[in-house]
């Protein structure tokens, strides 16, 4: 891993999107992490240290943003 912050993804790891985010973050050289969305949902959650992490809560698959 590299001296960087990772990147946490939460969402659904085995949907398209989130696979195409972590593989471009990775040829940029940026560690990701992929935090399955029901996780948080049930209860409180650790992230890894330094960890920046991206919520966008209220959309859906259409709705402009």
């Amino acid at each position: 891993m590299t001296g960087r912050a990772p990147l946490v993804v939460v969402g659904n790891p085995d949907n398209r999107r989130v696979t195409l985010f972590r593989t471009v973050a990775a040829e940029g050289g940026m560690p990701t992490a992929v935090l399955p969305w029901r996780r948080p949902v049930a209860g409180p959650v650790r992230l890894p240290p330094r960890a920046v992490d991206r919520w966008r809560a209220g959309t859906s698959a259409g709705s402009a943003a």
